[in-house]
């Protein structure tokens, strides 16, 4: 592992750290004069109706410290780490859009970004020293976190369809969101800002069928990487065109994150990437001569 990934985790866990340390402090203070148990106090504490969104921190504790655990544990494989990077940094950013993280916010998406270039210089790093005979980490790299896009697109258009069985059915009165995953309420409190109207999963169909197409194009030219850039910036492009005109996009912040870290690995493999060492052939050695081979040699002349 180099020094600067080193440097990168380091950065990680400094921000485990920051968000461990704001959890402690406010749990210390939080309902200090009534008379309940710890248990009933660390429920309440990160219960979601709670109006500080304490279970935000606790995510991205969990998040960076599970990548640092991966990134260590499968050093050998620095893609893996990379795969495990982006995301901590998809789930702040969906955390930061929604103004879930109240203090410091911008703390920890710059040191998650940081994690993510470690583990995308490692990756360079492994090519340029040919670690691999026939694997080329960033490449690998490259195709997880499109696959990743892909998936995160087909996901996103499932919820998003239960979600609106959900609407139709859910007396909006009485029903507690709260019972719903961060990621489902967020799904559904679009569909009810909309009324249920015109709320489909096309773009999400589309998008995910670019994703598809970048990762089959990179599976069938290979290293090519400049073209692998070039396509990977079309996914790209295109949330960023729905995120900017107010198309009806939803988890946008997740899947432009995706796509970014996607396009920055191909980006990256373009300006300092290695391909793979080819086999040269190997020579083709003269047969030896023994003393038998001279006999016969002689033998057959005579005769």
């Amino acid at each position: 592992m180099s020094y600067f990934k080193r440097f990168t985790d380091f950065c990680a866990g400094f921000a485990v750290f920051g968000a461990l340390l704001h959890i402690v402090r406010n749990f210390i203070t939080f309902k200090k004069n009534e008379d309940i148990s710890t248990l009933e106090k660390v429920k309440d504490f990160f219960d979601r109706g709670n109006s500080d969104d304490y279970r935000a921190y606790a995510i991205i504790a969990i998040a960076l410290t599970a990548s640092l655990f991966i990134g260590i544990l499968l050093k050998k494989y620095p893609f893996v780490a990379l795969s495990a990077s982006a995301i901590p940094m998809v789930l702040i950013i969906d955390m930061f859009v929604a103004e879930r993280i109240e203090e410091r916010p911008m703390f920890y998406v710059a040191l998650a970004a940081i994690h993510v270039v470690g583990a995308i210089f490692e990756c360079i790093s492994r090519d340029k020293e040919h670690s691999f005979k026939k694997l080329n980490c960033t490449f690998v790299a490259g195709l997880v976190t499109t696959f990743a896009g892909g998936a995160l697109s087909l996901f996103t258009a499932y919820r998003l369809s239960e979600m609106k069985s959900l609407y139709k059915t859910a007396d909006l009165e009485t029903f507690d969101i709260t019972k719903l995953t961060s990621f489902d309420a967020e799904l559904f409190n679009l569909i009810k800002d909309a009324s249920g109207k015109d709320v489909d999963a096309t773009q999400l169909i589309i998008l995910a069928v670019m994703f598809i197409v970048v990762l089959v194009v990179a599976m069938f030219i290979g290293e090519i990487f400049f073209i692998d850039l070039a396509f990977s910036a079309i996914p790209l492009g295109t949330i960023a065109y729905c995120y900017s005109t107010n198309v009806f996009l939803p988890q946008a912040d997740m899947l432009i994150t995706v796509a970014l870290i996607s396009t920055a690995v191909f980006f990256a493999a373009t300006l300092f990437g290695t391909k793979l060492k080819k086999k040269d052939p190997e020579p083709v050695s003269a047969p030896e001569i023994t003393n038998e081979t001279v006999e016969q040699t002689t033998e057959s002349t005579e005769a």
